[in-house]
């Protein structure tokens, strides 16, 4: 009744929009942290630089060395390098002119 709308009303399920959002919050800090070098990289080759990149590149830059601090990079290769292995056993996509 009076707790409809806040944050410990509760699903069906039973859980609560705290436990909804701290899901949301864990779930991003993990991309983050496995994506910290390559977010960092992208930040450093945005083309027109000026303050948005110099912000970016501050930002993603304890992040890409808390995620090598962790090893967690380490996890991203190992992920890349299994899709790489995986599309290059994928035979190529039929292409959109071909006939059936």
């Amino acid at each position: 009744m009076g707790s409809e709308g806040s944050a410990g009303s509760v699903d069906a399920a039973g859980r609560t929009r705290r436990d909804a959002a701290r899901t949301v919050a864990v779930f991003y800090l993990a991309a983050a942290l496995l994506n910290g070098p390559a977010i960092l990289r992208t930040a450093e080759r945005l083309e027109h630089g000026g303050v948005a990149q110099q912000f970016l590149v501050a930002l993603a830059g304890p992040l890409a060395r808390i995620s090598r601090g962790l090893g967690v990079d380490r996890l991203r290769a190992a992920a890349e390098r299994l899709a790489d292995r995986w599309f290059a056993e994928c035979p190529p996509a039929p292409s959109a002119g071909s006939a059936h």
